[in-house]
């Protein structure tokens, strides 16, 4: 009988212990799952009040501001030369709300992550009212296939996709628009026919 109480004190402690591995086991994956899962906002703007915005980057840069009417956006120094807009509303999409899978915090070193003298990209947007936010593509992780991301000079670095980089990697040729090439190259022919009709 004793014998059985003993047996029985036994198989109860084992029960206890593998309860114990089991619910613990479940609680760190249930952790390692929402760590994985978790996103951050890295950037949020109302893109309404952007009025210029300023790029330098790898492939050279670019000048954008909005129309008088508020929908177009101009070249300031090309007012000749027509905007594609659907690339500039593809960045105020990505501006309007930035997330991110990665986030470092309290960083103290940030030309580590590329964001020395000179940033992979340097965006500087001009609100409606005058002030100015400044925000910077750092280097390449290649590991996770993403940039590094700041936003002035906070201490907080978090990381964005390829996609990012590559509609903000633009030179001014590249934002004109195809329709104001292929209008102003069909005129010239015109003028060239007329001049020689006339002589």
């Amino acid at each position: 009988m004793k014998r059985q109480k003993i047996q029985l004190i036994v198989l109860l402690i084992i029960c206890g212990v593998a309860l114990a591995a089991y619910f613990g086991f479940k609680h760190y994956n249930d952790k390692q799952e929402a760590a994985e899962n978790t996103t951050y906002t890295a950037y949020t703007v109302d893109t309404s009040q952007i009025q210029q915005i300023d790029c330098h980057n790898e492939a050279g840069s670019f000048t954008v501001a909005r129309g008088d009417d508020d929908d177009s956006w101009v070249f300031p120094d090309h007012p000749d030369e027509t905007v594609d807009t659907s690339q500039v509303e593809s960045m105020l999409n990505l501006l309007s709300e930035i997330k991110s899978d990665n986030e470092v915090t309290n960083v103290t070193s940030p030309e580590d992550y590329g964001f020395g003298d000179d940033p992979t990209i340097t965006i500087e947007l001009t609100m409606k009212d005058g002030s100015k936010e400044t925000l910077y593509v750092g280097s390449k992780n290649s590991t996770i296939s993403a940039y590094y991301f700041r936003v002035g000079d906070s201490d907080t670095i978090y990381t964005v996709n390829t996609s990012f980089y590559s509609t903000f990697n633009l030179d001014h040729p590249s934002l004109v628009s195809t329709d104001s090439t292929s209008s102003s190259s069909t005129e010239q022919p015109t003028e060239a026919v007329s001049s020689s009709s006339a002589s």
